[in-house]
């Protein structure tokens, strides 16, 4: 059982849901999320923003360092923006680790952030005006 509560009307219609649920086998057990998470529509955007960041590093001569040793670098993908560059700032920010977690409004405040640190280096990216197709 899966409820959307978005009104007074639906609240009493899922109190009225769950107590009838409870009556019947005398155990529930329940996950609420509060706010609104991300689209589907910000998903594939951060998605492609990371391949577009991903790309304008690699364009710039900005590569990465492993095995934190100097001169073993590598180009940057899709992947490796989301974990070492979007995952950290999204994780300073609102305490997540899966972006799956944050808030809508939270995904333009950590692209800020990011796209301002990027900036330093004359990258700058725009956000998406719509995911992957």
């Amino acid at each position: 059982m899966e409820l959307l509560i978005n009104s007074d009307q639906s609240l009493q219609e899922a109190i009225q849901e769950l107590t009838a649920a409870y009556e019947a086998d005398r155990y529930l057990k329940v996950k609420v999320s509060t706010g609104k998470q991300r689209t589907l529509t910000q998903n594939g955007a951060l998605h492609l923003y990371c391949r577009m960041v991903s790309d304008a590093m690699n364009d710039a001569g900005i590569e990465q360092q492993v095995f934190f040793k100097p001169g073993f670098q590598v180009q940057w993908n899709e992947r490796t923006v989301k974990d070492n560059i979007w995952r950290p700032v999204q994780l300073a920010i609102t305490d997540q680790e899966s972006t799956t977690k944050p808030k809508r409004e939270h995904y333009s405040l950590i692209y800020e952030h990011i796209n301002r640190k990027l900036s330093e280096h004359g990258i700058h990216v725009p956000w998406p005006s719509r995911g992957l197709e």
